[in-house]
């Protein structure tokens, strides 16, 4: 029985996560069991509970921020793209997911989360997640080039929208006599 083309990367994918919900748990437990022998359990301890604090600290903060863009834009009627520090809604996600994997108990997770959240280490995620959401959705047959244009700022162009009476009574079918006028700035 011949196999369909899309058939090899589902299961690819099936078995990546399974990797991942499998080794990550034994990788966690046996890094933390050799830290605990090394440094002793309440080090051990210690050192988890810190970081989950600092991890929630993160999201909560993290959070607020977002919520805070999202109001700030929809009471401006803008998109909400960069908030105070001129981070992107990617970026905050980015630092929200790695709060929650030091929130997360285990030391596989914090290192994972740390490259999240330190500034001058997110660059590599953000490029892994735009790589991986421009893949997906050319999947799906999204032009991502022409979604960036969109949501740049430098590419909108201010007009108003002017009722204009066509002076020509045999108009084309669909047209409601809407012209858009203004200046196009670069």
């Amino acid at each position: 029985m011949a196999r369909s083309p899309r058939a090899l990367p589902q299961l690819l994918t099936i078995a990546v996560v399974l990797a991942v919900v499998i080794g990550v748990p034994i990788a966690e437990f046996s890094l933390l069991a050799l830290v605990a022998q090394w440094i002793g359990i309440w080090p051990t301890l210690g050192i988890l509970f810190a970081k989950m604090v600092i991890g929630t600290f993160l999201a909560r903060r993290e959070l607020s921020r977002a919520r805070e863009t999202l109001t700030e834009a929809l009471r401006a009627g803008r998109q909400p793209t960069p908030n105070r520090e001129k981070r992107g809604m990617g970026d905050s996600a980015l630092v929200l997911i790695g709060a929650i994997l030091l929130i997360l108990p285990g030391l596989v997770t914090d290192l994972v989360g740390l490259v999240m959240v330190l500034p001058f280490t997110r660059a590599l995620p953000r490029a892994i997640g735009a790589a991986l959401f421009s893949r997906q959705a050319k999947r799906f047959g999204i032009d991502t080039t022409r979604m960036a244009a969109r949501m740049d700022p430098g590419s909108t162009i201010k007009g108003e929208t002017v009722d204009e009476t066509p002076a020509d009574p045999g108009r084309r079918p669909g047209d409601d006599g809407q012209v858009i006028s203004g200046e196009i700035e670069r």
